[in-house]
Formats: C-alpha cells, sequence, structure tokens
C-alpha cells in the first residue's frame, strides 16, 4: 500500500469498477468502490478517501448531487472528486463544476489517463492539506493579536486561500506546462504593470488573477484544446467560448481577486482595433486587466511549445508583438513591453519548468 493512500471508485457498472481496479492495482492504493452514491456517502464516513472517481450518471443519488454534498461538509470539503462524463455533456460539466468537481475524464477512458488524473488529484490534496495546517498555525498566531488585525488577516488569507485553490484546479489540469505558463503570465503582467504606474493594491490584483484568464478552457474538449494541427471553423469557434465559460465560472465571487479573473477571462481576446472576442470591444471599451494579459499571453503562446507547435526565438515573438501595436494591442502597454525587454527575456529564460 502506498503510504496509506485511500482511492475510492463510485459507478453502478461493476465491469467498469473492476476496470478501474485493474488500472491502479500495481499503485500500491488501498481501493474502495462503491455502486451507489448513498453507499459511497458510507464509506466517506468511515474513512475518508483520498479522492473519488465518480460516475456523473447513477441510480438514486446522481454524480453532481453527491459532489455536492461533500462540497458543502467541512470535513469532505478538501476530497478531491474526478467526474466521470460522457461526451457531449456540456452543461453537465457546467453542473459539476458548479458544484465543485475539481476534475473530468470523459469516456472512454484509458488506464494510463486514469492513473495520471488520479496522480494530479492526490499531489493537488496534498497541497491543500498542508495550506489547511498552514493555516491552522496562522489562526493560532492570530489569536494571540488584536481583535481588529484577526479579523483582517483572516479575511486576506481566506481571500488568498480560495483563489489559490481555484487556480490549482485549473492549473493542472490539462498538461504539465501549464504550472509555468501560469507564473510567467503572472510575472509579465506584473512587470507591465509596474511600468504603466498601477498602485500595488491593483498590482497585487493584476498578478493574482491574471493566471486564471484561461480557466474556461477546463470546459473545451481535449480534442480541439490539445488537436496537434489547424482547428475547423467550428472547431475554433467551440474554443472561443473558454472566454465566457471562464467569466461564467468566476462570476458571482465577492473575492477581488475571482472578480478580476472573471473579467479578464472574458476581455483578453479582445483587440485594440475592434476585431477580437467575445465582445468585440475596442480601444479602452477593453478592461485595462483584459489590455495587459492580452500582450502576456500572446507572447507567452508565441514562445510556448504547444501540441500544435514548436516554440518561436524570443526575438521573432518580440517583434510579433510590437507589430500588433495599435491593432491587436494598446500601444501605451507594448510600448511598456518594448522598454522591459530585458526583463521579460529574463523571465522567459528562468520560468521553464514547474517549481
Amino acid at each position: 500500500m502506498k503510504s496509506g493512500v485511500h482511492v475510492l471508485f463510485v459507478d453502478d457498472d461493476p465491469e467498469i469498477l473492476r476496470f478501474y481496479e485493474e488500472s491502479v492495482a500495481d499503485e500500491g492504493y488501498e481501493i474502495s468502490t462503491a455502486p451507489t452514491a448513498e453507499d459511497a456517502a458510507r464509506l466517506v464516513r468511515e474513512k475518508p478517501p483520498d479522492t473519488i472517481i465518480l460516475d456523473l450518471d447513477m441510480p438514486g443519488m446522481g454524480g453532481v448531487e453527491f459532489c455536492r454534498l461533500l462540497k458543502a461538509g467541512s470535513e469532505t470539503l478538501t476530497i478531491p472528486v474526478v467526474i466521470v462524463t460522457g461526451h457531449g455533456e456540456r452543461d453537465a460539466r457546467l453542473a459539476a463544476l458548479s458544484a465543485g468537481a475539481d476534475e473530468f475524464i470523459t469516456k472512454p477512458i484509458t488506464a494510463d489517463e486514469l492513473r495520471l488524473r488520479i496522480r494530479n488529484m492526490l499531489k493537488l490534496k496534498s497541497y491543500t492539506d498542508r495550506l489547511s495546517r498552514e493555516q491552522e498555525v496562522l489562526d493560532g498566531m492570530v489569536r494571540d493579536r488584536t481583535k481588529e488585525l484577526q479579523q483582517t488577516v483572516q479575511q486576506l488569507e481566506k481571500a488568498r486561500l480560495e483563489t489559490i485553490f481555484r487556480l490549482s484546479r485549473a492549473a493542472e489540469y490539462k498538461d504539465e506546462a501549464t504550472g509555468a505558463h501560469i507564473k510567467r503570465i503572472s510575472m509579465y503582467c506584473g512587470v507591465l504593470g509596474r511600468h504603466l504606474g498601477l498602485d500595488e493594491p491593483d498590482l497585487r490584483v493584476l498578478t493574482h488573477s491574471a493566471p486564471l484568464h484561461d480557466l474556461g478552457k477546463i470546459g473545451i474538449p481535449d480534442a480541439i484544446l490539445l488537436k496537434p494541427g489547424k482547428l475547423t471553423k467550428d472547431e475554433f469557434k467551440i474554443m472561443k467560448t473558454h472566454t465566457t465559460l471562464g467569466a461564467e465560472i468566476l462570476a458571482g465571487s465577492d473575492d477581488v481577486y475571482l472578480k478580476a479573473g472573471s473579467v479578464i477571462a472574458l476581455s483578453h481576446h479582445e483587440r485594440w482595433d475592434g476585431k477580437g472576442y467575445p465582445k468585440g470591444l475596442a480601444g479602452e471599451d477593453i478592461p485595462l486587466f483584459g489590455r495587459i494579459v492580452a500582450v502576456a499571453d500572446v507572447f507567452d503562446a508565441l514562445t510556448s511549445k504547444r501540441p500544435y507547435k514548436d516554440p518561436m526565438p524570443f526575438e521573432q515573438a518580440a517583434s510579433i508583438v510590437r507589430e500588433g501595436s495599435g491593432s491587436q494591442f494598446d500601444a501605451r502597454i507594448t510600448d511598456a513591453f518594448s522598454e522591459e525587454i530585458g526583463e521579460f527575456e529574463r523571465i522567459h529564460r528562468t520560468v521553464r519548468h514547474d517549481a
């Protein structure tokens, strides 16, 4: 058994449960299985698992309802839940995401994919457990201070943890490069925002929120998102919905970082000349944070390896960004990019892998 790691599989099909068990037989996990959500709830009460693989459609309580039940409980909130869905279940995915699902697997499932997703969820569980322990230590220190300081620190920590938690769910969802990408985006935006004269509170919001720009890609099918060739017109139409999906996911929060993240997700593909999407905004009608992230995101996309292309040389990518001044991008921001090109080169050179 691998250090007491406990994985729970929930599916009403015994053949699928057997496939799950056989797929991870060599991983050393403690395995539990349940044919219904009601049985799974009993097992969770007896011994909370480290992650749950949960079918969406089951007799009795469905996967979305069970996920919502888990995320509503203080003792089960941080258990990562992977929802298993069929093709074309976009509405079901959004419902599951709203219920707190941390990951999705689309049928048919391969053993390799199952093992990879479980490993990612176990890393997420380890990370959130560590954050919880750190939060307990902070709470103990705060209790020794004044009531005002206690309230301030708790509020800041709650916002910080909420932002990190949501970001972490998205960051590891698709590929191993995502972690380095979001770090660079945050740092690039920090460089641009500081050059543009943003004050420290706004700069802090920008750098924390910018990595949420592509959160909506969690709702884009892998066949489109990871396609090695050029997208068809219909596929690109679906791809563009990641802007509105990201905004919808983050909408409604009272947290300043998530509010800004929603704005950024919706606006980072708008163009200065009005030819962008999803709303076709132009000029200063595009939120400033969206204009800043647009430059950082395009530059990083050009210089990064993707399933459909090799990374572009740094100087060539920088030249393309400059050429977009006044058409694709706000000229004030591309000027800042040019003047801070040395700092961009340093970040590009040093932030190449996940920490």
